[in-house]
């Protein structure tokens, strides 16, 4: 048998949709870059935050390096490589400068010519 113990060190709030109902604001996905410096979190706001990690990790009231508000829809998958970040929900997969944040391409599931419907949910 596998046991396991966890002990929470520190809680910060990640995901900021304003709605009377709390349990309506939650994290659909959270991943750091290869190197563990940078974590990338998206969920029902619609905001894909990019946070630094310093040595202490992040605390209650860090603020977002970055904040991107290119989607109309949940943050569903987003992924990493050194400058790029990709951010993906059901309409549109958005990719981003790491340095400025600056949108670089974008594709949008009306875009893609097919007599289907389309509907994006991983990128990697």
């Amino acid at each position: 048998m596998i046991t396991h113990s966890m002990q929470t060190v520190e809680r910060f709030q990640t995901d900021f949709l304003s709605s009377s109902d709390p349990e309506a604001s939650y994290q659909k996905v959270v991943r750091f870059n290869a190197d563990g410096q940078f974590l990338f979190t998206g969920g029902t706001d619609k905001v894909a935050r990019v946070w630094k990690i310093g040595k202490e990790g992040l605390r209650s009231g860090s603020k977002a390096l970055l904040e991107l508000k290119w989607h109309e829809d949940e943050l569903n998958d987003g992924d990493f490589n050194d400058d790029q970040l990709a951010t993906l929900s059901s309409e549109r997969i958005s990719f981003s400068s790491l340095t400025n944040g600056t949108k670089t391409a974008e594709l949008l599931a009306k875009q893609i010519q097919r007599g289907d419907v389309c509907r994006f949910r991983y990128c990697r």
